[in-house]
């Protein structure tokens, strides 16, 4: 079965057609089907048309799908985006309108990676062709990733892409009546405001998929799409489901996260735990605790998460399914130099029902007097340990230690054989990488960690004097 997974770029970095014009000869289309989109021989339900709130546009869909009311316009330049799902209550297409600031820096294979690509079908739609006379078709699109095949389903004026392609050479933009703004209409899983697209095994499932009822239905209403005015007497589809709000979500709890790919930023996501309580979420990672919010959008629930900082940021989206979060999001941030930073795209993640707490929380480091009394001959005469500065986690002390003359240092101290004794830096704190600008300054709280201190101690032990 295929899975459902947003594609890595946004509709501010769309490739136009006239960008695309440029990226490759169209391949020989002899062997594609010319109405791949033609309804099965089996009976089926009856079909009603759906109009904008706007007028502008409508489009035909069968009458147990369900189209929601639109999003916001926060820039407020008209756009208008829609969510279609299928009888199953389920996203299947999204559609939006007046969609601005679509230029972009168009394929280029000497800074972006580029996959083989292949437009496996295309259907003409009733639309008229745009300015320079293309005409707009419903295009079925591949990028084979290696490990995966990138589909992209939806109206488009863009050409094929040629032989190798970058992840935005996949166009589901069509154009207005005079042209004003853009208009996309593509198939996905996700909320209208982030394009998406199909993800297979490889190519021959790809291709098994254009076999598919709903393929079929798919291509039937975003090739039905229309700009003329609508006849009053035509069935019309108006209903629209309640959409459940964050007081009612399933979300609740904590969560242990397992993401792919997982080899991004500065700390590795699987592993990490997500805690959902209400609006507000939290995903504690080594170091450091991000906060933000759980919000609903159209039929997907979106975690934003961010650190205290603003310089790491997490964005999971996805749904329930069996007691789990499942979906996929996207993770960024600025390294600790500030100089350079990271955006990755995550394919797929899973968040899992963490297993009830034994014992007392991780986050619980204040130390008892026993543990106290057992290390203050340890650590000499003339010392003492500074009281809001005292963390320990079963056999891990990190104590604020003051000396003799006044000035108070970090002591790490690990519990070997039954006796304390005073662990070294490097033996308590361990990272990944420094800071690239000024290694002196050491780890920075945006630097993964893989040392044994436990992670609860990890700030008061690794970042500080």
């Amino acid at each position: 079965m295929h899975a459902w997974t947003r594609v890595a770029y946004a509709l501010g970095v769309a490739c136009a057609s006239v960008v695309l014009a440029g990226c490759g000869a169209s391949p020989d289309r002899a062997a594609m089907s010319s109405a791949p989109g033609s309804p099965s021989a089996e009976p089926e339900p009856a079909w009603l048309t759906f109009s904008t709130a706007d007028g502008l546009a409508s489009w035909q869909l069968p009458a147990d799908w369900t189209v929601l009311p639109p999003g916001p316009d926060p820039d407020g330049q008209g756009t208008m985006a829609y969510e279609i799902l299928n009888a199953d209550g389920e996203s299947r297409l999204s559609y939006a309108h007046k969609i601005w600031g679509i230029g972009g820096p168009g394929c280029d294979p000497s800074s972006m990676p580029t996959y083989p690509y292949a437009r496996l079908d295309e259907t003409a739609m009733t639309i008229p062709p745009d300015s320079l006379g293309v005409a707009p078709t419903v295009a079925f699109e591949t990028l084979d990733q290696g490990d995966h095949v990138v589909a992209g389903l939806g109206s488009t004026v863009a050409p094929t892409a040629g032989r190798e392609a970058c992840d935005n050479s996949i166009d589901h933009l069509v154009f207005e009546p005079g042209e004003v703004g853009a208009v996309s209409f593509s198939a996905h899983f996700e909320h209208a405001s982030v394009p998406s697209s199909l993800e297979f095994a490889d190519l021959d499932e790809a291709r098994a998929y254009r076999e598919s009822d709903e393929y079929r239905t798919i291509v039937r209403i975003i090739s039905s799409l229309s700009f003329d005015p609508i006849d009053p007497s035509a069935p019309a589809a108006t209903a629209m489901p309640d959409v459940p709000t964050v007081e009612s979500s399933p979300l609740a709890g904590d969560y242990v996260v397992a993401a792919r790919p997982d080899d991004c930023g500065t700390f590795p996501l699987t592993g990490q735990i997500l805690t959902v309580s209400g609006a507000e979420a939290s995903l504690t990672t080594p170091g450091q605790v991000l906060h933000g919010t759980l919000t609903r959008i159209s039929t997907v629930w979106e975690v934003h998460v961010e650190a205290d900082d603003g310089m790491t940021v997490v964005v999971l989206d996805g749904n329930v399914v069996d007691g789990s979060f499942v979906g996929s999001g996207a993770s960024s941030g600025v390294f600790g130099s500030g100089d350079v930073g990271w955006f990755c795209a995550i394919r797929s993640f899973t968040a899992s029902p963490a297993a009830p707490a034994t014992g007392r929380p991780p986050t619980d480091v204040s130390c008892s007097a026993d543990q106290l009394g057992a290390v203050q001959a340890l650590l000499g005469a003339g010392t003492s340990i500074d009281p809001s500065a005292q963390f320990c986690d079963r056999d891990w002390m990190v104590l604020g230690v003051i000396g003799s003359s006044g000035d108070e240092h970090t002591t790490r101290l690990h519990l070997v054989a039954g006796s304390w004794a005073v662990a070294a830096w490097e033996d308590a704190c361990a990272f990944e990488f420094f800071d690239l600008a000024d290694p002196s300054l050491g780890p920075q709280m945006t630097d993964p960690y893989h040392g044994p201190l436990p992670q609860a101690l990890v700030p008061p032990g690794c970042f500080s004097n």
